[in-house]
């Protein structure tokens, strides 16, 4: 049998484990600073539940992952972990609002695989339920700032608002049975040329002069231009929103924060804001987090007895991964300290046992090669520090501490070993 993994699917390991680790660590550390707790959901649901919120022609629909329980039910992997937050929410309805909860674990989606992108892939969400003050989306692109100024990756987030986007549809005289075929096309324009563009829409039935003063309006370069016309073609209610958009931009300064009225992210959910996050370096297309305000989903699933606004962000671990690999070697390695014994694996295992009681990470070998093999082994897992247990250092309590990059050894007893290396 030839042993290959499922397309889109990836093996991880050492090294390349360790960094994952610690880059999921590093966003919940960010996530916990804004006090969000952590909530964990079964990755297999209903089926109907997961599909509640779309149409049959909705694209996510043919990337689902279906199952069969032996009940002959309809199940399905998630491919998100929005929906399971939004069931979850549904079914507890008595938390005490605002409610903020992280969860970080695997989605499935069966679509096509390029650099950033699997089938299986890990998401690190973020969302707050219970306010539809714009505070908690200045709060949420507060945590995305944050969290890639912790990871070191240069970043723009783009951001819309839904309402926006309708209103500028409205304007060019599309018909509301045609809105989702015209957002879908709108939502490759960063994907596609121009020309490309333009030509989709006409070959969709649109109206060449509609389109082209869509286009128009999607290329305004300044925020006063866009503020300009929305502000014309909004309904007193919606410029309210608008007002609150204006403050929401001025609240994060000269940070790359960037209006792009033609993000069309998520049009059949959000209700409010929507947001995207790019690398600067352009190194992937993909984008790197995303989110918005949801203010309909959860009540959709309680048949709209009761409103539960949210909003909140998802991180995408596999397309960040490309980025860190790519960055210097900056996430810390783990690997502290290797023992080697030499005759003595019980004795040199309870000083191995007394570094881990301290929190060092030690390894020991297990194999009984000889020294030479060892240090080659150790310095291939980026242990630190090395030390070698034989007699002479048992008898005198005294152990040659090697630092693994510089080659210096320092002659220290395990007390002081333990101070060098916590």
């Amino acid at each position: 049998m030839e042993l290959n993994n499922a397309k889109g699917t990836t093996d991880f390991s050492g090294a390349t484990m360790a960094k994952r680790k610690q880059l999921i660590n590093m966003l919940e550390s960010v996530f916990k600073l804004y006090s969000y707790e952590e909530l964990d959901t079964p990755i297999i649901e209903r089926y109907d539940v997961l599909t509640y919120k779309y149409g049959d022609d909705a694209p996510i629909l043919n990337e689902i992952f279906k199952l069969k329980d032996q009940g002959d039910r309809d199940l399905c992997l998630r491919y998100d972990l929005t929906v399971p937050f939004s069931r979850f929410i549904g079914m507890n309805t008595t938390l005490k609002m605002p409610y903020k909860r992280f969860a970080v674990g695997k989605v499935y989606r069966d679509g096509p695989v390029k650099l950033g992108r699997t089938r299986e892939f890990i998401q690190c969400d973020f969302d707050m339920v219970g306010s539809k003050k714009i505070d908690c989306e200045i709060e949420v692109l507060s945590i995305l700032f944050r969290a890639f100024d912790k990871i070191g990756i240069d970043i723009n987030i783009e951001i819309n608002n839904v309402i926006f986007l309708k209103a500028l549809i409205r304007y060019c005289g599309i018909p509301d049975q045609d809105i989702p075929k015209f957002v879908s096309i709108i939502d490759k324009v960063k994907k596609i040329s121009k020309k490309q563009f333009e030509t989709e829409l006409v070959e969709q039935g649109f109206d060449k002069n509609k389109v082209d003063e869509l286009i128009q309006k999607l290329n305004f370069k300044t925020n006063k231009e866009k503020f300009g016309f929305l502000t014309k073609i909004l309904t007193d209610d919606e410029n309210i929103k608008l007002n609150e958009f204006k403050l929401l931009l001025d609240a994060f300064g000269d940070k790359n924060l960037v209006f792009n009225l033609g993000l069309a992210r998520g049009f059949n959910y959000y209700t409010g804001p929507v947001f995207e996050v790019y690398d600067n370096s352009k190194t992937i297309s993909s984008s790197l987090a995303g989110g918005g305000r949801f203010d309909e989903m959860i009540g959709n699933y309680l048949d709209g007895k009761r409103e539960f606004p949210a909003v909140g962000g998802s991180f995408g671990l596999e397309p960040i991964m490309v980025l860190i690999e790519k960055l210097d070697d900056q996430i810390v390695n783990e690997n502290k300290l290797f023992i080697i014994p030499i005759n003595n694996y019980i004795k040199s295992l309870e000083i191995a046992e007394q570094f881990r009681d301290s929190g060092i990470n030690t390894g020991i070998d297990l194999t009984g090669r000889n020294v030479g093999k060892n240090m080659d082994y150790a310095n291939s897992k980026k242990y630190e520090y090395v030390i070698v247990i034989g007699e002479n250092e048992l008898s005198s309590n005294k152990f040659k501490l090697k630092n693994m990059e510089t080659g210096e050894e320092r002659e220290v007893s395990i007390k002081q070993a333990i101070k060098i290396l916590k």
